[in-house]
């Protein structure tokens, strides 16, 4: 699955696919470099500031950051070119993200600024752990993904109608 979602990222043109946390050899399997979560087994959160801290301190602030989880290999790249080509257009925004069928912004897959960096190590450092809490209301974009791109495997049974 990580090779999945590393393949949609890069066809969404990410120049560099970053894994965080989990097993070294993952990130091998999917041709990407791997680097430990700050906060491991804290939540999904520390991976994503983790991540941000990463993109900011090798391409700058100014750098994009599109995170995806490693249990969503339904993700498109092309679908998720739409995240960082509509954040690219709106300077004032710090993400892009999508809705769920309920109306909830979903915090996977999404596209940050690495300027958020600090911010969101500041929310993990106090306790927070929730990964839309990456996502500032004031400052987001929300888009509209197909079902398929927000769904991820938690169980062998969410593997029905696989790709």
């Amino acid at each position: 699955m990580v090779r999945r979602v590393a393949d949609a990222l890069r066809g969404a043109g990410a120049e560099a696919v970053l894994v965080v946390g989990g097993e070294p050899a993952w990130a091998a399997l999917a041709d990407a470099s791997w680097i430990p979560d700050e906060w491991p087994g804290e939540g999904p959160l520390g991976g994503i500031a983790t991540g941000l801290a990463a993109a900011s301190a090798r391409s700058g602030a100014d750098a994009l950051v599109l995170v995806a989880a490693c249990d969503q290999p339904w993700l498109d790249g092309a679908v998720l070119a739409q995240l960082v080509t509509r954040l690219r257009t709106v300077p004032d925004a710090t993400a892009a993200a999508a809705r769920d069928g309920s109306g909830r912004v979903v915090a996977f897959p999404a596209v940050h600024r690495a300027e958020r960096a600090a911010a969101v190590s500041a929310l993990v450092a106090a306790g927070v752990r929730r990964a839309d809490a990456a996502l500032d209301p004031d400052s987001l974009l929300v888009l509209d993904l197909a079902a398929d791109q927000r769904r991820d495997v938690d169980h062998p049974g969410d593997m029905s109608g696989s790709p």
